[in-house]
């Protein structure tokens, strides 16, 4: 199975925040990758971001922590993008060996 990439990632990741948090005045195109995902940014709330974090566990096997690294993630698209990322990589790696 090959790995996805970062601009991959960051396109459907767009597409899941859009979704999840029903932002019909938002085309997934529209958010930058380092635009917040809350407050200030895309607005989004706790619940919002639980949701999120709860397809990402569904979908990648990705399990959001409540830390500092979890805050980070879910910051924005990037920092988003990047754990997700580097998560794949990880389980990737697991299964080759």
């Amino acid at each position: 199975m090959t790995q996805p990439t970062l601009l991959g990632l960051k396109t459907d990741l767009k597409k899941l925040v859009v979704d999840v948090a029903n932002l019909a005045h938002v085309k997934p195109d529209e958010i930058k990758d380092d635009e917040p995902l809350f407050r200030d940014g895309l607005g989004l709330d706790s619940i919002d971001l639980l949701e999120i974090a709860v397809h990402l566990e569904k979908r990648y096997g990705m399990k959001v922590q409540n830390d500092d690294s979890g805050r980070r993630a879910l910051s924005n698209l990037e920092n988003l993008a990047q754990a997700l990322h580097a998560h794949l990589s990880l389980r990737a790696g697991q299964a080759t060996a």
